[in-house]
């Protein structure tokens, strides 16, 4: 790793999740790391956004540390919720990881969990008539267990939560929609190293999602452009985007596949930074 003066770790919670649902995969992480590299035992801190206190302290709070190496790890909507972060906020973040994310959705799927415009504007309808029976299908297809989903539902339906939940649904719906046929957005805002952790079978962000986000194909010239700038900012052949699935069905990786998460990202780390 390179001489940063620590590590600094920012965990972003998906659509109607507990910041509790990361707390496995940070503790295995930072054992695994510190085993590598012992000098980051002292260095090391985690700090679990909670986008459900109020969204103005999500926007801008102060998490990243000058000379630190700043990792961004977002679950699902959460690794968007970096590009919703002031630009002098985003180009202090080192690097970003991304478990069952998405950087752009489709505006029609045939899948009935997938997220795509469509789907998520019927999701925001369905949560002003009977939120909890929303939320109730919403977690069953993200693969929750009944203890995760009592637990969730407990939190969830506070009124100004699901205010709060409905919010995001319209910001979703309006700032991830990215036309296919058209090649002249960048898919990253920024150039920083990302790693992407998806699951083969994710009903809600589904392969042809995450790989529009983020795999490199011949198919798809925004991702070479992508790579391009990787290598030329960085200086570093090491330093791009890379993409793993672990095959599973689970929209929720870091609660339901926390050691095979970790592992991926010890590797990416270890090589990239």
């Amino acid at each position: 790793m390179q001489s940063f003066s620590h590590i600094h770790i920012m965990y972003a919670p998906g659509w109607a999740m507990l910041p509790s649902v990361l707390h496995g995969l940070s503790a295995m992480l930072a054992q695994r790391l510190i085993q590598i590299f012992p000098a980051l035992e002292n260095k090391w801190h985690d700090h679990f956004m909670d986008p459900y206190r109020t969204r103005q302290d999500m926007m801008h709070d102060g998490c990243v540390a000058q000379s630190a190496c700043n990792i961004w790890m977002g679950h699902s909507w959460g690794f968007h919720q970096l590009w919703q972060k002031p630009e002098d906020y985003r180009r202090q973040v080192t690097a970003a990881v991304s478990i069952n994310g998405f950087m752009y959705l489709p505006q029609e799927t045939a899948e009935p969990a997938s997220l795509s415009q469509s789907n998520v504007m019927s999701m925001l309808r369905a949560m002003q008539i009977d939120p909890e029976k929303t939320l109730q299908r919403f977690y069953k297809a993200a693969g929750l267990s009944k203890t995760e989903r009592t637990r969730h539902l407990a939190y969830f339906l506070q009124p100004a939560l699901i205010d709060l939940l409905q919010q995001e649904l319209m910001t979703m719906a309006t700032s991830c929609v990215h036309d296919p046929d058209q090649t002249t957005n960048p898919v990253l805002p920024f150039p920083i190293p990302v790693l992407a952790l998806a699951a083969t079978g994710d009903k809600i962000v589904t392969r042809q999602i995450t790989e529009q986000s983020f795999a490199a194909t011949p198919k798809n010239p925004l991702h070479q452009g992508l790579h391009q700038s990787l290598y030329q900012s960085r200086n570093n052949a090491r330093a791009c985007t890379q993409l793993y699935y672990a095959d599973t069905t689970s929209h929720c990786l870091p609660l339901t596949h926390p050691e095979w998460c970790a592992m991926q990202m010890v590797r990416w780390l270890s090589a990239c930074l």
